[in-house]
Formats: C-alpha cells, structure tokens, sequence
C-alpha cells in the first residue's frame, strides 16, 4: 500500500482507466467470458470439490487478453494451448 503523495500520483495515473464510460466498452467482453465460465463450472456441478481457481485464471486470461490487447486467446475453451501453456511458466 501506499501514503500521501505516492498514493495521489498513482491515484490521477489509475482513476480515468477505470472510469465508468470506459469500462462499459468492454461490457460484452466480460459478459461473453463470464457466461463461458458460468458453463464451465455448471459441468463441474454434482461432482466432488473441485478447484475454482483453474477456471477463474483461465477467464481472467481471456478476459484481460482480449480487453487489455484486443487479442482473443480461448483460454477456457483450449487450456492446453500454445499461449496459456507460456503464460503458465
């Protein structure tokens, strides 16, 4: 964490990226993302615990991929690809 004129620097560089207007541009990327996750944990239902965690980073993968870079990577339909298999080293 960070105080005083620190905090208000990296507070000015920040806030206007995340400003409301901004982020709803990407609303259909994080709805499209969402509900792939959304089927993805609805096919794990009814069986034992299972790790969450696997299927939150493949859908951040693909989400900050396509919104950050406007790249699409399928993260969470191809979690053996090239791509997700470099990120993960």
């Amino acid at each position: 964490t960070s105080t005083g004129a620190k905090w208000h620097a990296r507070r000015r560089l920040l806030t206007p990226t995340f400003h409301f207007r901004i982020l709803d541009q990407f609303l259909p990327v994080f709805n499209r993302n969402a509900t792939v996750l959304v089927k993805k944990l609805a096919a794990e239902g009814g069986r034992k615990a299972f790790d969450v965690g696997h299927y939150v980073h493949l859908c951040t993968l693909d989400t900050i991929c396509e919104s950050a870079m406007g790249t699409t990577v399928n993260a969470q339909e191809d979690s053996n690809s090239e791509y997700v298999q470099a990120v993960k080293t």
